[in-house]
């Protein structure tokens, strides 16, 4: 499986499977989805949140409640890693970028195609 659809936090396997992403309890394998009407390309644990992003925005989804919350307008995004407390880096196309979840900042992180 590609790793960019599934992490963990350690308790829980988040997996991305077409309809949201289920929420698998490691210890015992019990299950729920979240966010069921997204079509996710990549997720991401990190500082306590769960990231996703689609084909246009990333977003924080409440591990509880499984409510998606659009944190940032992005298009076509590739990959997720979470960088500290407040940064993400975003990989799309052949751009990485840093958004700032908490001002909406974006910053060319390594430039213009890169490989």
């Amino acid at each position: 499986m590609d790793d960019r659809r599934m992490t963990s936090d350690g308790t829980y396997v988040y997996v991305l499977n077409g309809n949201g992403i289920k929420k698998v309890t490691i210890a015992t394998g019990a299950s729920a989805t979240l966010a069921p009407t997204y079509k996710f390309n990549c997720i991401v644990y990190g500082n306590s949140t769960l990231y996703a992003a689609d084909n246009a925005a990333i977003y924080n989804v409440d591990e509880g409640t499984g409510a998606a919350t659009k944190i940032l307008n992005y298009d076509a995004v590739q990959d997720l890693e979470v960088k500290d407390a407040d940064e993400i880096i975003a990989l799309t196309g052949n751009v990485l970028y840093t958004l700032n979840a908490s001002t909406g900042a974006i910053t060319d992180t390594l430039g213009r195609d890169f490989n």
